[in-house]
């Protein structure tokens, strides 16, 4: 994985890329949906229905960050067997529209905590 500094600066360079505008909440926010997503594919659809636009950008932005958070090779290193290998993580039971907002009030108390 890499640094979460360098991280945080790319994915905010490419939200502001994508839309116009990127906040460390934001950035928050978009890098814990990518530790829960099974995969590019899932991180992109999560990320549009939270209202990044749909299209390739947030498709390529979504398999970048995937592939920097859960350390899979680029195009050029990717295996012949045609399957990309996923990081067994611990689920919560999805609870809909909820889960989005549980992620957001954390991120936002913990920002406002140090104040």
């Amino acid at each position: 994985m890499a640094s979460e500094d360098a991280l945080r600066q790319w994915l905010e360079d490419q939200l502001h890329d994508a839309m116009g505008f990127a906040e460390r909440a934001l950035t928050d926010y978009v890098i814990a949906v990518a530790k829960r997503s099974r995969s590019a594919v899932d991180l992109a659809a999560k990320l549009e229905s939270q209202g990044l636009p749909p299209g390739a950008k947030t498709s390529t932005l979504a398999s970048d960050l995937y592939r920097r958070m859960h350390g899979q090779p680029g195009p050029s290193g990717a295996s012949g067997s045609g399957s990309v290998p996923v990081r067994k993580t611990t689920m919560m039971p999805p609870s809909g529209v909820g889960a989005g907002n549980r992620d957001a009030a954390a991120l936002a108390s913990r920002k406002y905590g140090y104040l």
